[in-house]
């Protein structure tokens, strides 16, 4: 499913991950392992949360100040530019979250799938695939469920029709 944001949106979108970012400097946040733009990576977050919400028919608070679990709703969004990239998930990522993963960049996205937390953290997906001290869980797009076999969505497109 594919989802472009306006240039309003995108202008939104940016400034929340310039603010998400500058609150990361004053607070004197360590860095995520292995991360090399951080920077360009808080921009891209924020506008992928905001497809999605989008998608979803639910409200993005576009939280700039807060550390707090629930990207959007209870979903917690995960974003690379790889068309085939994986979903990361961390050993202290919640277990009973949704966890859905956008690929795209600079405004235009693709929703690939989602996963609750404890069904994606298996072994056979730990490792540091990306060889920059970052291991995690690569769940594959193949073992992601489509976006619309989850109940949010039915619920957010009810009456809708194609």
């Amino acid at each position: 499913m594919k989802i472009s944001l306006s240039k309003a949106e995108i202008q939104q979108g940016a400034f929340v991950g310039v603010q998400r970012h500058l609150y990361a400097i004053k607070k004197k946040l360590p860095e995520e392992d292995g991360y090399r733009n951080a920077w360009q990576n808080r921009i891209e977050g924020a506008l992928a949360e905001m497809a999605f919400a989008g998608m979803m028919n639910l409200y993005w608070a576009g939280k700039a100040d807060q550390l707090t679990k629930g990207d959007v709703g209870g979903w917690e969004i995960r974003m690379t530019s790889h068309a085939e990239g994986s979903l990361l998930l961390h050993r202290r990522d919640l277990d009973d979250a949704p966890y859905v993963l956008m690929t795209g960049g600079g405004g235009a996205y693709q929703v690939r799938g989602w996963i609750m937390g404890r069904d994606g953290k298996q072994e056979k997906y730990w490792g540091d695939r990306a060889n920059q001290n970052r291991p995690a869980y690569w769940v594959p797009q193949s073992a992601l469920n489509p976006i619309e076999s989850h109940i949010d969505y039915i619920t957010a497109h009810q009456g809708v029709t194609t």
